[in-house]
């Protein structure tokens, strides 16, 4: 992860391990002069996409939205175990 966000803010990085490190890649990105909310969202978006894969999405709804897809089990399809 910590790859993707520093390619897709042109190189921006941190010495920190872990969590503190993604802060401070994140925030030295989002704070640099002429950064505009277009390129903040462009990058998130494109970090986000980077982590997808085409299996991917069917689970990701599951985790972020709490609905099961049709599975073909009638006591599941589209019923929603969240919000969390």
């Amino acid at each position: 992860f910590r790859n993707l966000v520093e390619k897709n803010t042109n190189g921006v990085t941190s010495s920190k391990e872990g969590i503190d490190g993604l802060l401070e890649q994140g925030r030295s990105y989002m704070l640099q002069p002429n950064q505009t909310p277009e390129a903040q969202h462009k990058m998130v978006y494109d970090t986000l996409g980077g982590l997808m894969t085409p299996v991917l999405p069917p689970f990701y709804r599951i985790f972020m939205s709490g609905i099961i897809p049709k599975v073909g089990i009638d006591s599941l399809d589209n019923k929603q175990i969240g919000p969390w």
